[in-house]
């Protein structure tokens, strides 16, 4: 007879993304998620934003995580990717991948997106006659 014995992680659900978020083109780009809290305490969000290089391919080419003290209820939390990153040679439609929220106070991953939000190029407008 045989004995194993195996860790298994147990998380509460302390928080989730809303499935809401904003971009903003000013400076960079920048992204804005909604995240939904049960309890208050230190919430991550982290993603890798993916460009489009010369060959057409989506490429991984910036990192960011921000982190932010929630209430109970909830809050918006901003990655930001800066406008010399953007400047590079990859060019839309970015993409973010391996989006994920953490509980850092509890130590623990909440959610995992493997595919996050997809950005087409902006749409450009005839000027006025």
């Amino acid at each position: 007879m045989r004995d194993a014995k195996t860790a298994v992680s147990v998380v509460a659900p302390t928080g989730r993304l809303a499935g809401d978020y904003r971009v903003d083109r000013s400076d960079g780009l920048r992204f804005d998620f909604d995240v939904e809290t049960a309890t208050e305490g230190r919430y991550e969000v982290r993603a890798v934003l993916f460009g489009t290089d010369g060959s057409g391919q989506l490429r991984p080419m910036a990192n960011a995580h921000s982190a932010a003290w929630l209430d109970q209820g909830g809050g918006t939390i901003g990655l930001h990717f800066p406008a010399d990153v953007m400047g590079s040679s990859f060019r839309a439609p970015f993409e973010l991948r391996e989006l994920a929220l953490s509980d850092q106070g509890r130590i623990a991953r909440l959610e995992h997106r493997a595919n996050g939000p997809r950005l087409e190029a902006p749409q450009r407008r005839m000027p006025r006659r």
